[in-house]
């Protein structure tokens, strides 16, 4: 998808690379998905790309696709329940019932969440 994208720009890879500030190796191993896409590529892509909230979703999901692990960034000062909460949800993921990764999925699902943002 990302390679699509730049070649209908007509950016030579190593342009992008540069703008984006990435070897271009690396960006070559993202665009064919022989390396995840970190959430920081992503907006950068997005961003000189200038892609349009579609395109820009579907990336986002590529790239949460792409990860094996992934960072639960808590903000400066977090208390002490929401950084054990992190925690909880780090830990236990790999044993949530199919029903609860459901009630997890609509919670996130709402309006305000729309963006795959932990990459």
């Amino acid at each position: 998808m990302l390679r699509q994208e730049r070649k209908q720009r007509s950016l030579k890879l190593a342009d992008l690379a540069r703008e984006i500030d990435l070897s271009v190796p690396y960006l070559s191993q993202i665009e064919t998905g022989a390396k995840p896409v970190r959430h920081a590529h992503v907006a950068r892509i997005i961003h000189k790309l200038g892609l349009d909230a579609d395109t820009e979703t579907k990336l986002r999901r590529a790239a949460a696709l792409s990860a094996s692990q992934y960072v639960i960034a808590l903000p400066e000062g977090a208390q002490a329940d929401d950084r054990i909460l992190a925690a909880q949800i780090a830990a236990m993921f790999s044993s949530l019932t199919p029903d609860q990764k459901e009630a997890l999925r609509v919670i996130f699902s709402s309006p305000d969440n729309v963006r795959y943002s932990g990459c």
